[in-house]
């Protein structure tokens, strides 16, 4: 089984959503919904790179709740949302709620959610594959978008 872990990347390139590419498996073509669904839905509230950290996050979220070796860090997921976040944080005065703000929290869990299924599909495949998010986020050392305590 090919999980593509960057699929995302594809899909928020400069050429638009990748809803013409070709999945070569289910859990690719699950992936490509589930990044299209939240694509379209935060196009409008965040530049095409905190979508494509947005999508990063929850991946790096289900295989830390679902493989072995793989920590979460909570700092590192506060800066990383927190980055993410900040410049629609300023559009409500303090008290009020920030809908944009949930918008992007609810397509975290969306996007959680289309990993879950993917992971269920084949969670041996999906785990043993993990390796290959940690070995592109390597060069993360400033917390940009990993999330991850590092790999013991």
């Amino acid at each position: 089984m090919n999980f593509r872990f960057l699929f995302p990347l594809a899909l928020i390139g400069a050429a638009g959503p990748a809803v013409a590419q070709e999945a070569d498996s289910v859990a690719d073509r699950m992936s490509m919904a589930v990044s299209t669904t939240v694509e379209r839905n935060l196009t409008d509230l965040l530049e095409p790179r905190m979508i494509l950290r947005v999508l990063l996050v929850a991946q790096q979220r289900v295989i830390a709740d679902l493989c072995d070796g793989y920590e979460l860090d909570p700092e590192r997921f506060s800066a990383v949302m927190n980055n993410t976040l900040g410049e629609l944080t300023g559009l409500v005065e303090e008290g009020q709620n920030n809908l944009v703000v949930d918008i992007v929290m609810v397509n975290l869990g969306i996007a959680m959610g289309g990993q879950r299924a993917v992971a269920a599909y084949d969670e041996a495949a999906y785990c043993a594959n993990a390796q290959a998010l940690r070995d592109e986020l390597a060069g993360d050392t400033e917390g940009v978008i990993s999330i991850w305590k590092p790999a013991p």
